[in-house]
């Protein structure tokens, strides 16, 4: 039986490994700690999980300068851990400092200074069961808090600790997973003189790095938060995630057609401040990218999230009139992806719309087919100039 979880996220903007040299050793247990990393699932490249979580801020800063979030990790995927004392650590991606982004316009001289801070509230630290082996990281979780605050100024000491954001849009990495230490873990240079996972990370932060620049050795996932902020023009968001399932089928009937269990679906869609109610204010357009599929390439169209436990087929998707949706690898976009949505500025549109898609179940090697559950995830890309 095939079961299907598929999650629209909204974003804004591979085998085993062996033992390695740097892994920790107990010495008053005479026990191999700490050895978890990244688990390549068949056909794909190993890299580093991303999830994601996404925020509107054109709005929050109309009777207050300060907000704060609160939210549980969702990571998921797996993890090879060949230990026999294994944890996971979890921190904060930009340590205890803040971040700062620079909001300027293209369409006028405004700019605004967001401060952005970071407090874990959760587990930093969680014991992985005892015994070596393969491990679903949506198991290991932890909380934390996000606090945003409007600047009236540049801050003194933002040199190092900013981005500058120049279409409303912003991508902060916020907390960590490793399966080697937290973020004062030292590595490499020389006593006195080694880095650290967290300034490791932070270079990721400053240089946008995305998830397959990530640093399989030292980290298993990381959480991302989209951030919009364009007080003045408008803006689209997915109200709320969305989980779609699939009715279970069986494998025979994925034998004889390849595709079965098809679903249809809608995606909600909010926008705000339109001029007049109802124009918006600049191009606006919108598509799915997906940290999960199948294809090495830009683009694919088959996903399938590491917590699978099928073999051999996945998730597709399809427009209402037949067309497959070719979805970004990886957070951003890339040339051949399927345009969902567009809008020209000065566009009547209604505040609240959908996107109607198809899914499926889409056999990609039918010589490993098997029983067992199916994942993926896409996240909803949104573009403004």
């Amino acid at each position: 039986m095939f079961k299907l979880w598929l999650l629209l996220v909204l974003v804004i903007s591979g085998f085993a490994t062996n033992v390695r040299a740097d892994m920790d050793m107990d010495m008053d247990k005479g026990v191999v700690v700490n050895t978890c990393d990244p688990y390549g699932f068949v056909l794909k490249k190993k890299r580093v999980q991303e999830s994601l979580k996404s925020i509107n801020l054109s709005t929050a800063f109309l009777n207050t300068n300060k907000v704060s979030f609160t939210w549980d990790t969702s990571w998921s995927g797996k993890m090879n851990c060949l230990g026999t004392s294994d944890n996971a650590f979890f921190f904060s991606a930009i340590g205890d400092g803040p971040y700062y982004a620079l909001f300027t316009s293209s369409r006028d001289d405004s700019y605004n200074w967001i401060k952005f801070s970071v407090r874990v509230t959760g587990p930093t630290k969680t014991k992985i069961r005892g015994l070596p082996g393969v491990y679903s990281i949506a198991r290991y979780q932890t909380s934390y808090v996000v606090t945003a605050e409007l600047l009236k100024e540049k801050p003194q000491d933002a040199e190092g600790r900013f981005t500058t954001v120049i279409n409303g849009i912003f991508n902060l990495p916020v907390m960590v997973m490793s399966g080697h230490g937290g973020a004062d873990n030292g590595y490499g240079g020389i006593t006195g003189n080694k880095y650290t996972y967290g300034d490791e990370v932070m270079g990721y932060v400053q240089q946008g790095t995305p998830a397959s620049g990530w640093n399989t050795d030292h980290f298993i996932a990381f959480e991302n938060l989209s951030i919009q902020f364009a007080p003045n023009d408008t803006t689209c968001d997915l109200p709320h995630d969305m989980t779609i399932s699939l009715n279970p089928i069986s494998i025979d009937e994925l034998k004889e057609k390849n595709t079965a269990g098809e679903r249809a679906f809608s995606i909600p869609v909010e926008c705000v401040n339109l001029k007049g109610g109802t124009q918006v204010t600049r191009n606006i357009s919108a598509w799915l990218a997906s940290n999960d599929l199948i294809d090495n390439g830009d683009i694919g169209y088959v996903m399938v999230n590491d917590d699978s436990d099928a073999l051999g087929v996945g998730i597709g998707l399809r427009l209402p009139g037949g067309a497959k949706v070719a979805m970004a690898n990886g957070i951003g976009t890339a040339p051949g992806v399927t345009e969902l949505m567009r809008y020209s500025e000065g566009q009547e549109v209604s505040p609240r719309t959908s996107i109607k898609l198809i899914a499926y179940y889409q056999v990609y090697d039918r010589s490993v087919l098997s029983t067992g559950s199916v994942l993926g995830t896409a996240q909803l890309m949104f573009n403004y100039d």
